[in-house]
């Protein structure tokens, strides 16, 4: 019966702070109890101990009484003593025995006179050894003894010494030599003892069960605030995380004990709902690849029975778990004869195929199948995964890609323009197309292993070396046929793989053709540019023919009047003629030498040189519109590559332009002479050289800048302009590398800006 109370008490869920209490109250209990009964033990070994001194104090008073009763009346006053004292509350009887054990007076009526055995308790105390001791301690002289109603008494002997009063003749003369004369027996009640012992027992009680209840109720509040609260703060934290809620967290305020317990579980809650979620996010990403996957995944057995498949599976195939893979992929009521499932039972090795079927829809699909081993935990296959890969649109496009090949290959060697492979390493062809072979009029074996540069002329290698180097193109160059004969060309060049080569990809076009007609407007702008320059040349040409017409009037008279011409005059007047001879001479090879139809040859030239001679070859032309021209050019420029002639036909073109434009401006409004100029300025940067044409005319509209070097496209009226002087100088700044762009500034007028690369180093 107690072992299963001890089992249901085990059952119940009681606290820890609870067991802690018990534990510690029964502990106190059993101390404050011991305590407890040793204390009421010593108090009353104490009382007992103190009740035989005070009943032997009383002895001895007796004692003393018996002197002087012996003395006077012997009997009756010692009778009278003993009666008087054992009428005391506390006093239970008093005797007097002689030396052979006869009671010779008492208190009790009911003790008899029979003498007292040997073995007697009253002759043992003091005959345990012989002779007697008449000093016996107090501790030999009492003991405790029983009534008939078990109370306890306490007895105390005490001998009566035979002093010299006593051995008289007339008391105890025959006795002289003895040395007691009896002893005195004196019983107390220990009833007001043991009173008091009760009363101590109940006091000690209540103090122990008061204290025990207050330590009970202290211990239980401590314990329950300082343990139970946050221990129960632990377990509903524990909880709330066991049932999924890793964001729970305990109370960790404190820094004991449970402080560390309750970090230490907000750190595991935390881990442990990190794990959780990186392990969520796995079975996510897992199940999204398996249902999500691009392919068609199915799980089958050793009888070719689906286990499981994915959604996309589901989706295409009419299909449930159990059916046979052969009969949702192909209809077959029997497994293929080549199949890889089969061989991954047989051998656990991972099989690749390509299989043809259908779709529910009916429509034809094609696949790469693989399949993988599944094991179990004993390493037996029990399953295998087969994953099959659409690759009907790449079947498809494959088709497609044939095709295109085929067109683009014709596009390839049809296409106008000469396409050359050129080996990036070692500059040589390695295929080409069929526009290459006539442009170069060889045959394939004469253009394929052999170097580009047996195909350009000598002056241009270098040209092209490093435009093949930058993959850059060439506007203008020249090659050779396979005759020899040269052609203007532009090359086109980009970095491609080729048959896991680096080549040059590199688009040839035969410009010969514009080139001449280029030439052609050039030319045609060249004289077109004289036409409108003829008044001012002829007056140009007009000085040194007046100075010659003088000189001859002046000999002619001289002539007539038969006067002779002295030397000076003379000499003046031949220095005249030298003089101005060769001013109109220069006049005349600066205007054929710009009118000449010349060939393309770039030159070291500076560009403040080129602006001078425009300005010699305009000056007149400007001097009779009263136009100014002021001259910012920057001293000691570096050199630029540039035809010479052409670059002057910019420049007088621009100047014309200029020129045109204050006069539009003037014949529209008054002028006076700061809104006739022309500015000239030139200057450096670390890489160009820049120099602009300034002019004080109408200015450009902000719409029509676009379109400003479009050939054909001008603002003057007809029969004033051709449109075509920007375009041209357009075409031959390009050519030089160079750039040239127009603006308005807000203050009127035009401005042009041509920028040519330096030659580096110079």
């Amino acid at each position: 019966m107690f072992s299963r109370i001890i089992k249901r008490l085990r059952k119940l869920h009681i606290s820890l702070a609870l067991k802690i209490v018990i534990s510690l109250i029964v502990l106190m209990a059993a101390l404050m109890v011991g305590l407890f009964l040793v204390n009421i033990k010593k108090y009353e070994e104490t009382a007992v101990r103190n009740a035989a001194i005070q009943a032997d104090e009383i002895a001895a008073v007796v004692k003393a009484g018996l002197r002087t009763s012996m003395r006077l009346s012997p009997r009756q006053d010692t009778i009278n003593l003993i009666n008087d004292v054992g009428q005391l509350a506390h006093i239970k009887s008093i005797t007097i025995y002689d030396k052979i054990g006869n009671p010779r007076f008492s208190s009790d009526k009911q003790i008899a006179g029979d003498q007292l055995p040997e073995d007697h308790p009253l002759c043992v105390m003091c005959h345990a050894q012989e002779p007697p001791e008449v000093y016996a301690g107090i501790n030999e002289r009492f003991s405790l003894i029983t009534d008939e109603n078990n109370n306890r008494l306490v007895r105390i002997v005490s001998p009566i010494p035979n002093e010299p009063g006593c051995s008289t003749s007339g008391c105890h003369a025959d006795r002289s030599e003895k040395q007691f004369l009896g002893v005195m027996e004196l019983t107390a009640s220990m009833e007001n003892i043991e009173g008091n012992i009760s009363l101590l027992v109940l006091d000690n009680a209540q103090y122990v069960i008061f204290s025990l209840v207050a330590i009970f109720v202290t211990l239980f509040a401590v314990t329950y605030r300082l343990v139970d609260r946050p221990i129960d703060n632990i377990i509903e934290g524990t909880r709330r995380i066991a049932l999924g809620n890793y964001d729970a967290r305990v109370d960790e305020s404190g820094n004991d004990e449970l402080g560390l317990l309750a970090r230490a579980i907000n750190r595991m809650a935390k881990d442990v709902g990190d794990h959780h979620d990186e392990l969520s996010k796995q079975r996510i990403l897992y199940q999204s690849l398996f249902e999500g996957v691009p392919c068609l995944i199915t799980v089958q057995d050793r009888d070719y029975r689906l286990l499981n498949y994915n959604q996309t599976f589901a989706e295409h195939f009419q299909v449930k778990h159990g059916d046979y893979c052969y009969r949702a992929y192909k209809g077959r009521d029997c497994k293929c004869e080549v199949c890889p499932v089969e061989k991954t039972f047989e051998d656990g090795k991972s099989h690749t195929t390509e299989e043809i079927g259908y779709y529910k829809d009916g429509s034809k699909a094609h696949w790469i199948v693989n399949t993988a081993p599944i094991y179990n935990e004993k390493g037996e296959i029990i399953a295998a995964m087969e994953m099959s890969l659409d690759i009907t649109q790449r079947k498809r496009l494959e088709e497609d890609l044939k095709a295109s090949e085929q067109k683009y290959c014709a596009i390839f060697n049809n296409i106008p323009s000469a396409v050359l492979a050129i080996d990036a390493d070692t500059m040589d062809i390695v295929d080409c197309n069929q526009t290459a072979l006539t442009l170069y009029g060889c045959k394939k074996g004469r253009l394929l292993r052999h170097p580009i540069t047996d195909f350009i002329a000598n002056d241009e290698i270098d040209a092209h070396i490093q435009a093949f180097s930058e993959a850059k193109g060439l506007k203008r160059t020249k090659h050779v046929k396979a005759n020899g004969d040269e052609f203007w060309a532009s090359v086109n060049t980009t970095r491609t793989q080729f048959e896991d080569k680096e080549v040059l990809l590199t688009a040839i076009t035969d410009i010969s053709e514009r080139i001449s007609s280029e030439e052609q407007l050039i030319q045609t702008s060249k004289m077109a540019t004289l036409g409108e320059m003829a008044t001012g040349v002829a007056h140009e040409l007009n000085q040194p023919l007046a100075v010659l017409q003088m000189v001859a009037n002046l000999f002619r008279r001289k002539l007539k009047a038969q006067k002779p011409i002295d030397h000076t005059t003379a000499q003046n007047m031949s220095e005249k003629i030298s003089n101005n001879v060769e001013r109109a001479t220069k006049i005349i090879n600066h205007m054929r030498e710009f009118g000449r139809k010349s060939d393309i040859e770039t030159e070291a030239v500076r560009i403040n040189d080129i602006i001078r001679r425009s300005f010699d070859f305009f000056s007149q032309q400007l001097a009779l519109h009263d136009i100014e021209v002021q001259w910012q050019l920057t001293p000691d420029l570096p050199i630029v590559q540039a035809d010479p002639n052409r670059l002057e036909q910019v420049f007088i073109n621009l100047m014309l332009n200029a020129r045109d434009a204050i006069d539009d401006r003037c014949a529209n409004q008054p002028c006076s002479q700061p809104d006739r100029i022309i500015t000239l300025r030139t200057r450096a940067t670390r890489r160009t050289v820049i120099a602009e044409v300034i002019d004080t005319g109408t200015g450009i509209d902000k719409h029509i800048l676009p379109r400003l070097f479009e050939p054909f496209f001008t603002t003057k009226e007809v029969n004033k302009g051709t449109g075509l002087g920007l375009s041209i100088s357009y075409g031959i700044i390009r050519d030089c590398g160079g750039t040239i762009r127009a603006s308005s500034p807000s203050d009127g007028g035009s401005r042009f800006v041509i920028t040519l690369p330096r030659e580096m180093g110079k």
